[in-house]
């Protein structure tokens, strides 16, 4: 790579910059779809594991699935434009799929979220501070697996220590893990202090969307890190596939 492999904010890429710092609108609009799916179900009557899988997946993964919606939605426009004139005219270039990797992980995350909640339900009360496993689950594994596969393919592209240390130097990265280890803390002593209880599908959504702020507050480090404290931003290779390859290369 001919880039610094450091470099300030106001040396990164657009792209580089909005993928780090791009709390979209949409997250809030998942949220409010999953917390009104959950006032549904309370009117019909429809509780337990089911009822409440689906308002934590849609409420308390919603950077996932945007970033999964908007990487389908590039590679049809995409299709569109290559196989069609019209489109070709008429539809601007959307580039290339953003943070591949994260999504995969994000969506791996969120299986292992349904197998978590099966879980919690069958051995301990899934509505007292253990019930905050799932709860997290479904709201915070999804980031932290797709972390995990780009700390994965830092190592696999850079090498054990030159990957370790660009992800661990890394705000944004660095910013997610200290969120994922404060929210479910906050959220066991909510569960403890205000006894709190989402029985309720609707209160499950609420708990969601509340405990889903994982990727904005680590956008919200990532910028005061960079803005407030100077802080360098690594280059990080985060395509699993150039690892692979290069495994394949030198083996």
């Amino acid at each position: 790579m001919s880039e610094k492999i450091y470099r300030s904010i106001d040396e990164l890429k657009a792209d580089e910059t909005e993928e780090y710092t791009s709390v979209s609108w949409q997250i809030l609009i998942y949220v409010a779809i999953g917390i009104g799916i959950g006032l549904l179900f309370d009117r019909i009557g429809y509780l337990g594991y089911f009822s409440e899988a689906i308002v934590r997946a849609i409420a308390g993964t919603a950077d996932t699935m945007g970033l999964m919606l908007a990487a389908i939605f590039t590679v049809t426009v995409g299709w569109f434009r290559r196989h069609s004139g019209w489109a070709d005219r008429n539809i601007r270039d959307m580039g290339a799929p953003q943070a591949v990797t994260w999504i995969i992980g994000g969506l791996v995350g969120l299986g292992l979220a349904f197998l978590v909640q099966g879980l919690v339900f069958r051995y301990t009360e899934p509505y007292g501070p253990w019930g905050v496993a799932h709860a997290f689950a479904f709201s915070n594994l999804d980031n932290t697996i797709a972390g995990l596969m780009v700390f994965l393919a830092a190592i696999a592209n850079h090498g054990f220590s030159d990957g370790w240390k660009r992800y661990w130097t890394h705000p944004f990265f660095v910013g997610n893990f200290i969120m994922l280890v404060l929210i479910p803390l906050f959220a066991v002593l909510v569960r403890l202090l205000a006894h709190f209880r989402p029985e309720m599908n609707f209160l499950a959504g609420i708990e969601a969307g509340l405990m889903g702020v994982d990727s904005v507050g680590a956008a919200v480090i990532f910028l005061i890190a960079t803005r407030g404290f100077k802080a360098k931003v690594p280059w990080i290779n985060d395509n699993l596939k150039d690892g692979f390859k290069r495994k394949k290369r030198f083996s």
